[in-house]
């Protein structure tokens, strides 16, 4: 294989020696060795961008009045940052006398990176914005290509020696957007209501649907080349709250009463001793009858007797049922106080001692 950097070396060297016979010859041979010479460049360029390639190239065009291919090829040169001032100087003069006989248009788009043809589709793209081009003077169509956006015409005009800036703002392709949401729902996208399945057309930007009435939020974002795009909204489902456990009944109050059995044994009391005093005070009847039959001292003293003992327990009888129905009256619930026991033990001298307590309700 031949080696590249040779290759074109060859190219160009075959291109020199065509530029040195043109400046000795007239007319149509210098064209020709002109036209040679640059034809030799091209293909030296294929290799490589050479900048003296790009120079000697864009010094034949000049000569040959291909103004708007030489202004490129000196624009391109100059773009080398390893110039030497005395280069760059030589170039800019050379470029500033090309540029008196072309319309310059120094272009632009918003967004950056379209394609520009001129006057026609089907040609070749001279590069992307931005860039500057050198074109015939006159009336001129420039066309804009971005994918995303519509392509875009603009038409200029202009004579030799000026020089012009185009701007322009492309405009983004809208996007098919297809919505999926439940069946027999409305839905609202960018706050305008649409159906369940609309099919809809939109800008590229941030936008938003939900479903209708209080559907959650969906945002999204459309950029400019996107493909089709299919949203999914949903209804959210309720919530739904499970019931917490049953709080635990609160416990019954042990309750008991204030002062217990004690009314029930002071009435039991009670009856005892007035029976016990009724029959005491038969027998006083009776000693009493006795000693009037048969009045006596001995008699009287068993009468006294017989009198104080029914006394005695008749009062004890009416005391004892007046204390138990004070009791009952009182004896209503109270809390209970639950029984307890408690140990300890206590060291003594040579052992120790166990205690223990009881506490009853």
């Amino acid at each position: 294989h031949a080696d590249p950097v040779a290759e074109g070396r060859a190219h160009f060297e075959r291109g020199n020696r065509a530029v040195e016979l043109a400046e000795r010859a007239t007319g149509t041979r210098r064209q020709a060795l002109l036209t040679e010479a640059h034809d030799a460049y091209v293909e030296s360029l294929k290799f490589a961008r050479n900048r003296n390639v790009l120079f000697n190239a864009a010094v034949v065009l000049a000569h040959l009045e291909r103004f708007e291919d030489a202004f490129g090829y000196f624009t391109e040169y100059l773009a080398f940052e390893d110039l030497t001032p005395e280069e760059r100087q030589e170039a800019t003069r050379r470029l500033t006398d090309v540029a008196t006989h072309v319309l310059v248009l120094d272009v632009a788009s918003a967004p950056t990176g379209a394609s520009v043809r001129i006057d026609r589709e089907d040609v070749p793209p001279r590069g992307t914005t931005p860039l500057t081009l050198a074109m015939r003077p006159g009336a001129h169509r420039l066309r804009f290509e971005l994918p995303g956006y519509e392509a875009a015409w603009v038409d200029v005009e202009g004579d030799a020696g000026e020089r012009q800036a185009i701007t322009e703002e492309l405009r983004a392709l809208p996007i098919m957007v297809t919505f999926r949401a439940p069946t027999g729902s409305s839905i609202e996208v960018d706050s305008t209501p649409a159906a369940a399945d609309a099919e809809l057309t939109l800008v590229p930007g941030d936008h938003s649907a939900r479903v209708l009435p209080n559907g959650t939020e969906t945002k999204f974002t459309l950029f400019p080349g996107d493909p089709p795009r299919v949203i999914t909204l949903a209804v959210p489902r309720p919530v739904v709250v499970a019931p917490g456990p049953s709080p635990a009944p609160a416990p019954t109050p042990i309750t008991e009463p204030r002062f217990g059995s004690w009314p029930t044994y002071l009435w039991v009391g009670a009856g005892v001793l007035g029976a016990t005093a009724v029959a005491l005070a038969a027998v006083a009847v009776g000693e009493n009858n006795d000693y009037e039959s048969n009045p006596t001292e001995s008699r009287a003293s068993s009468v006294d007797a017989a009198n104080l003992r029914a006394d005695i327990v008749g009062g004890a009888a009416l005391a004892v049922g007046i204390t138990a129905l004070v009791l009952t009256l009182l004896n209503d619930d109270v809390p209970a106080e639950r029984p307890s026991m408690e140990l300890g033990v206590a060291p003594i001298a040579g052992g120790a001692v166990l205690g223990a307590s009881w506490r009853p309700r």
